[in-house]
C-alpha cells in the first residue's frame, strides 16, 4: 500500500475516515514507510481534514522505536501545522530521541520552548534531563537548578526519579540539598540506590 493509493480509495469512498487513515499510517510507520506516512498525513492536511491528536504521539513512539530523528521531527512539525499544542508526553519523546542521537543542542532548545508555550515538565521530563546531566558534563552545571526545579514542581516524587538525581549527582562535588529533600521525602538510602 502506499498513501496514494490510500487518498486515492478513500477520495472515491467520498469520504475521509480519520480513524482507519490513522491505523494505516501507524501500519506504514511500523514498516519504516515513512516517506509514505508524511504523505498521507500531508494528504489528508490538504484535504481539509484533521488526523487524531494520539495518532501523532504513536507516531513519535515508533520513531523513537526505529531511532528515526529526522522522521521524529517532521512528526512533531506535523503535529503542530495540523493546529495541535505538543503535551507534555510528545515533547518527552521528541526530548527523547533527540538526546539519543546526539543532538543535544536541539533538545535544549526543545525544553527552552516547551517553558515558552506553557507545556508543563512533569516527572518522565526531568528523569530525562537528569540522566542526560549523567552522560554531558556541561549538562551537570544545571544539576542544582534542575534539582529545585524539581523539589518546587513535583508535588510526589517517585523512587525512579530520586534514583535518576542520584545517578545524574555522581561525580557532582555538592550534592544539592533538594536532591537530599526528594531522598528523605521518598524514605530512600544512598544504600537502596
Amino acid at each position: 500500500l502506499v498513501a496514494s493509493e490510500i487518498r486515492i480509495a478513500m477520495h472515491r469512498m467520498g469520504v475521509i475516515d480519520t480513524v482507519s487513515v490513522d491505523k494505516i499510517l501507524i501500519m506504514l510507520a511500523q514498516n519504516s514507510h515513512w516517506d509514505q506516512v508524511m504523505e498521507g498525513i500531508e494528504s489528508t492536511h490538504g484535504s481539509g481534514n484533521v488526523l487524531q491528536f494520539d495518532l501523532f504521539t504513536s507516531l513519535l513512539k515508533i520513531a523513537l522505536r526505529h531511532k528515526n530523528v529526522e522522521m521524529a521531527k517532521e512528526i512533531f512539525k506535523a503535529l503542530q501545522r495540523d493546529g495541535f499544542h505538543p503535551s507534555t508526553q510528545q515533547c518527552n519523546l521528541l526530548f527523547n530521541i533527540l538526546v539519543r542521537s546526539q543532538k543535544h543542542g536541539e533538545a535544549v532548545q526543545l525544553i527552552k520552548d516547551m517553558s515558552a508555550q506553557g507545556i508543563e515538565k512533569n516527572e518522565n521530563t526531568y528523569i530525562l534531563l537528569l540522566w542526560e546531566a549523567f552522560h554531558i558534563s556541561s549538562w551537570k552545571k544545571q544539576l542544582r537548578k534542575i534539582s529545585e526545579e524539581i523539589e518546587s514542581t513535583i508535588p510526589s516524587k517517585s523512587p525512579a526519579l530520586a534514583w535518576a538525581l542520584v545517578k545524574a549527582a555522581c561525580g557532582v562535588p555538592d550534592i544539592p540539598l533538594a536532591l537530599e529533600n526528594i531522598l528523605i521525602a521518598n524514605d530512600v538510602k544512598m544504600v537502596d540506590l
